[in-house]
């Protein structure tokens, strides 16, 4: 039998929460660990084809940079920094690169492993473009490993060759999920409350926008779907062609949902033929507090319910956060007496 063990009056559910509070250099040093114990899944995620990892190195130290991960192959050495939030640091990474430009005769490859930095085809760009001729850059999600982690819990190779790979590949996979790195069951309508400005951008231009840190909640939903609140229709009483209540009654299909730096957001808007791409890019900017935005392109919103869903029948209480539901659990609700 299993004695419970607590940390902080937390129960341990995992071997890295053992060590206490999350953080990259932890998460990283067990994923280089298991990757010594069984190599194939990881090299075929991280090093390009053909390569093979002759030694793994851990928070390796040079000049004035220090590496999470170092896998070092026949002509290429890998590097990876890995952040547990949504995205990298540019700053760092830009550090990273000048520091492995003076290496000459040397060819690197750098991986940035978090939540959210693929998600953003400009950031992506623009972090290649200022790429020395030696260096190479690549973006790997958490849910990228956490499938290559499912592997190794399935494989019956590893196994036999270390049963211990296999338990730890299942405490990180744990240790992923409770701490929302990764999703694993695509949703059907994204909901979020809505109030102030975002009603117009909602209406007028069909956007919605957000913090990148709600990327991994909003990715796979098909929908759009607000809940408009008591500010919602304030802001709006002056609009006689709008009859907003508190609750959900719209919803949206969604075409296009992306990572957006403020600079790029009127290319990104042109790029995907949205039709006022210059005032729609001012009027998602304003009042911005970060450097980059989730955008969800929307298609026109439809009315699907006359009577607003209240958060009483959704059975919200306060804030509704970053969510998903099915599009049954609506019906079953805007069916109920509540």
């Amino acid at each position: 039998m299993q004695i419970p063990v607590l940390r902080s009056g937390e129960q341990i559910t995992n071997l890295p929460a053992a060590l206490g509070s999350l953080k990259e250099t932890r998460l990283t040093a067990f994923l280089a660990y298991l990757m010594g114990l069984c190599p194939q899944p990881f090299t075929d995620l991280f090093l390009d084809e053909s390569e093979k990892i002759s030694r793994i190195l851990i928070e390796y130290a040079e000049y004035d940079g220090r590496y999470d991960i170092v896998l070092e192959g026949i002509k290429t050495t890998t590097i990876i920094e890995a952040k547990t939030t949504f995205e990298q640091s540019r700053k760092q990474i830009t550090k990273y690169i000048s520091t492995l430009a003076r290496r000459k005769g040397q060819h690197f490859k750098v991986v940035l492993l978090d939540v959210g930095s693929k998600a953003s085809s400009y950031w992506m760009r623009d972090m290649r473009d200022e790429l020395p001729p030696n260096c190479q850059i690549d973006f790997v999600s958490w849910n990228q490993v956490l499938a290559k982690l499912r592997w190794v819990l399935k494989s019956k190779y590893i196994r036999r060759l270390s049963p211990f790979a296999q338990g730890l590949a299942a405490d990180i996979i744990t240790h992923l999920k409770e701490n929302a790195m990764v999703k694993e069951r695509e949703g059907e309508i994204y909901v979020r409350d809505m109030s102030g400005r975002s009603v117009e951008l909602f209406f007028r231009h069909r956007i919605y926008r957000s913090q990148p840190k709600f990327y991994n909640s909003a990715k796979g939903n098909l929908y759009f779907s607000p809940i408009f609140t008591h500010a919602a229709n304030l802001s709006f009483a002056g609009h006689e062609y709008m009859n907003l209540r508190d609750g959900l009654s719209y919803i949206a299909k969604i075409r296009h949902l992306e990572i957006v730096p403020n600079k790029h957001m009127k290319e990104f808007l042109m790029d995907h033929d949205h039709p006022n791409a210059a005032e729609a890019a001012k009027f998602s900017l304003k009042g911005a507090k970060h450097k980059t935005l989730l955008v969800l392109l929307l298609d026109r919103p439809h009315r699907l319910f006359l009577t607003p869903l209240t958060k009483t029948k959704l059975n919200i209480h306060g804030a509704t956060g970053s969510r998903s539901f099915t599009l049954d659990r609506l019906l079953t609700a805007a069916e109920s007496g509540r």
